[in-house]
């Protein structure tokens, strides 16, 4: 029997998976979801990094940052979106 051999071409994977339309929407709704169940303060955005979309959300305002220090807003936020 042959040994199985399998090489991934990482140029051709970036380009149909980690850059597609369809994961920049998931990571959009993503990080839209962890924004609303933060509350007023935080805002969202997504991007094309240089090798994958990128989605990030942050503390906009003082009361917001002052929130996320003290209670880790953001963090919790990400573990009830997961569930």
């Amino acid at each position: 029997m042959k040994d199985f051999e399998f090489e991934l071409d990482y140029k051709a994977f970036g380009e149909q998976v980690l850059r597609s339309k369809d994961l920049e929407k998931i990571l959009k709704e993503y990080a839209d979801n962890i924004r609303d169940h933060c509350g007023d303060g935080y805002e969202s955005s997504s991007t094309k990094g240089r090798l994958i979309d990128l989605a990030m959300v942050w503390p906009a305002t003082y009361e917001a940052r002052l929130d996320n220090s003290e209670n880790n807003t953001l963090l919790k936020a990400m573990g009830e979106v997961r569930e």
